[in-house]
């Protein structure tokens, strides 16, 4: 039952990080081949504003997936993210920027070309870094706790996931502030969190299914579940057979 309870509100939180994270990726594209200033400064703002529900779809997973639940830590982030959101939707250049510096095209290695915009930075920059790394320390901490209790069986994905978001993060505060000729990498940092968490929590599910199986016919009284609806005997353990 502590399984099933604790893997319903994980799947749905899993749920809004994998349709937040497929609306991101689809809004980074955007950023990447924007044709102009104009639509470069809009979907620079589409961007982060798709972003931060991901980011607070992706803690509060973290907290079911890893058990480590901090209610007062996890509501006080989603108030940050509301108000930064708010803040983000009403400002012309959105949260992190007060304007352009600069708009290039850029050719990578393998011959595609993506927009590298150079943005004046707002004051807002370092708080929302800051709350971006704390919120992934949040969900390393959980991880690790989560890896060590499992015997270090499970959770290897999760947290080579997190990594990868602090590389991500790294990179994209460099590009923010105009110290890295780059572009930004979130989208990929994203679709690899839900390739590899879906693998992960596949195979998780399954031996957690596998193990309550194996508890229920190996109970030595007979175990009966019945269907509160009709009545109807759903299941029986091997005993009952």
């Amino acid at each position: 039952y502590r399984v099933a309870s604790r893997r319903s509100p994980e799947r749905l939180a899993f749920s809004f990080v994998a349709l937040f994270g497929a609306a991101f990726a689809i809004s980074i594209t955007q950023v990447m081949h924007a044709p102009d200033i104009e639509s470069s400064r809009r979907a620079l703002i589409l961007y982060l504003g798709v972003f931060m529900p991901t980011f607070l779809s992706l803690l509060w997973f973290s907290s079911f997936y890893t058990g480590m639940k901090r209610p007062r830590f996890l509501w006080g982030m989603t108030f940050v993210t509301v108000a930064f959101l708010i803040g983000h939707f009403l400002s012309p250049y959105g949260l992190l920027a007060r304007g352009i510096q600069e708009y290039a095209t850029r050719h990578l290695p393998w011959g595609e070309s993506v927009v590298w915009v150079r943005m004046d930075p707002s004051p807002w920059l370092f708080p929302w870094y800051a709350y971006l790394f704390v919120g992934l320390a949040y969900c390393a901490v959980g991880g690790w706790q989560n890896f060590i209790a499992s015997g270090r069986r499970e959770g290897r994905g999760f947290l080579v996931c997190i990594a990868l978001a602090f590389v991500a993060g790294i990179n994209n505060m460099m590009v923010d502030l105009g110290r890295h000729p780059g572009t930004y990498i979130s989208e990929m940092c994203i679709v690899a969190f839900i390739v590899l968490m879906t693998v992960e929590l596949a195979r998780e599910w399954r031996n957690q299914e596998v193990f309550y199986n194996e508890v229920f016919d190996a109970q030595n009284d007979a175990v009966f579940i019945h269907d509160p609806a009709d009545g109807n005997i759903l299941r029986v353990n091997e005993t009952a057979k």
